[in-house]
């Protein structure tokens, strides 16, 4: 396994544009009514409503940034970093274009620029908590995932203050995830363990600690006694993929490190990979009976054979919206 696992999503998103200064009464009403749309899902009309205002008042924020967000569900991406960058260059200290810009700008995968908006939303949030706080402390800690930044760590920290992310194992491996890149390996291992006793069926914290002793505190004994948990709660779990991948890394490690002690694997877990092998091998040789060729069916060696391939980050999911007047 060459990295650790990490799991970090934004879940429900709302909109909240103010329309107090949106221009005149007609413009207003019609902010309202695709504000409405979109609180109903219905991105296409807010996109279309927005569209008409657009070509009457250019420069209308609210409508930019509706319109931007509306853009971006219906999957026209580049239309719409190009309207909410307009609205942040339009309206620098306004909370939501800064906020929707970054989020779209992470969606995309381009942290660092994500990361600009963002931190100008965390200054200009509503005090002490406004609705989407805790999704931005989440945007924000997923743009200093992707790159090994510090910082990182105040808003996950952050994030365990609301009653529904204490105690969340997400967060405690995401910390793990990055104090291992910053080399604090004992905060690491801190966290790691309070993601497992959150979620003590869960593969992933034993799997972080496994990696976190086998590659990165270089403790063969300590990471094989994880791995065979692990890859017993993996067979448990149904997780065949996994609990093949852990029996190879068992097996790899224990020949690597003869002083670490005997490589006892979990009895599904073997049982799963020889049966995995034997079908391989079953393949293999009906294929060169196919084909003619002579000699022995040989396996060849799994690409994934002493390393264990982690989950990536999940994606954001966005979900209703609401409105601020």
């Amino acid at each position: 396994m060459k990295r650790l696992a990490v799991r970090l999503s934004v879940g429900m998103m709302s909109v909240v544009v103010a329309l107090a200064a949106a221009g005149c009464l007609n413009v207003k009403e019609k902010l309202q009514e695709a504000s409405q749309a979109v609180v109903q899902g219905d991105f296409k009309t807010g996109y279309e409503i927005t569209g008409r205002i657009l070509k009457k008042e250019k420069g209308n924020v609210p409508a930019l940034i509706l319109n931007g967000w509306c853009a971006y569900q219906g999957g026209k991406y580049d239309e719409s970093l190009a309207r909410l960058d307009e609205a942040t260059r339009l309206a620098p200290e306004d909370y939501s274009a800064n906020l929707y810009y970054g989020m779209v700008l992470s969606l995309a995968g381009r942290y660092e620029q994500a990361l600009v908006p963002l931190r100008k939303a965390y200054q200009l949030r509503s005090l002490p908590r406004d609705q989407n706080l805790e999704n931005l402390l989440i945007l924000l800690a997923r743009s200093c995932l992707e790159q090994h930044l510090e910082e990182g760590t105040r808003y996950l920290q952050a994030l365990l203050v609301f009653d529904n992310m204490r105690g969340n194992p997400d967060v405690y491996n995401a910390l793990g995830y990055l104090y291992t890149d910053l080399q604090k390996y004992d905060l690491a291992r801190k966290s790691f363990d309070l993601a497992w006793r959150a979620a003590p069926e869960s593969t992933l914290a034993p799997q972080n600690i496994a990696v976190l002793c086998d590659l990165y505190q270089k403790n063969p004994g300590e990471a094989l006694r994880h791995y065979r948990f692990c890859a017993g709660q993996a067979v448990k779990n149904g997780d065949t993929s996994l609990a093949t991948r852990i029996h190879d890394r068992i097996l790899q490690l224990s020949r690597e490190v003869p002083n670490a002690g005997t490589a006892t694997v979990p009895a599904g877990a073997a049982k799963i990979a020889a049966g995995t092998a034997a079908t391989s091998t079953a393949k293999t040789a009906a294929a060169k009976t196919a084909s003619g060729t002579k000699g022995a069916a040989t396996v060849k060696p799994s690409s994934t054979a002493g390393r264990i391939v982690p989950l990536k980050p999940a994606t954001t999911s966005t979900a209703k919206s609401a409105t601020r007047h």
